[in-house]
């Protein structure tokens, strides 16, 4: 945590200096709307809504904030929580409408696995998010998502397999069609 984030989360907690949380909002909310967006399947709506919920409850649960984790680690575990809330509270399932990858010779490999991502579960979705796209540790993802790291591993390491098998299937299946084309 850098000496001005300390101090912002220090004016919030003594003062509930609603100036000094916006610019935390700031610094942060990006994150946590791309975060939420992984875990809705692109659903843009109601990953704002959750983001917006994980910065009320932040707000409201700062004093609580121990300063042994990052503060983004904090508010992203209080964003995963949100998600969880949400579905158990609505019985509601993700689309799992399969989308179609389209592969053609000049698409970013990033596209690609970004739409694989919505073939995995949100725990293996959320893993691989907050391990390959922000950089935590199994450890800091262990107390994100509140698992035991050993099941962290294995959210990340099936996600991923799950994507390069649907990414090879997808270029197995493209390079028939071209050839198809070109007969």
């Amino acid at each position: 945590m850098d000496i001005i984030e300390s101090k912002l989360i220090a004016k919030v907690i003594v003062d509930e200096n609603h100036h000094a949380f916006a610019k935390l909002v700031t610094l942060h909310q990006s994150q946590i709307r791309n975060y939420a967006r992984r875990l809705c399947k692109g659903d843009n709506a109601l990953a704002d809504d959750i983001s917006q919920e994980t910065f009320i409850t932040a707000f409201e649960k700062v004093k609580n904030y121990d300063a042994r984790g990052s503060f983004i680690g904090w508010l992203l575990t209080i964003c995963y929580r949100h998600f969880l809330q949400y579905i158990r509270k609505n019985k509601f399932v993700l689309n799992d409408d399969p989308i179609e990858i389209q592969i053609t010779d000049n698409i970013e490999p990033q596209i690609l696995i970004e739409q694989a991502l919505y073939y995995v579960t949100h725990e293996e979705r959320s893993a691989i998010t907050l391990n390959s796209n922000f950089g935590h540790t199994h450890q800091e993802i262990s107390k994100i998502m509140q698992l035991p790291i050993g099941t962290v591993k294995s959210h990340i390491s099936r996600g991923k397999a799950k994507i390069m098998e649907l990414l090879s299937e997808k270029n197995v299946d493209n390079s028939k069609d071209k050839k198809r084309g070109a007969a």
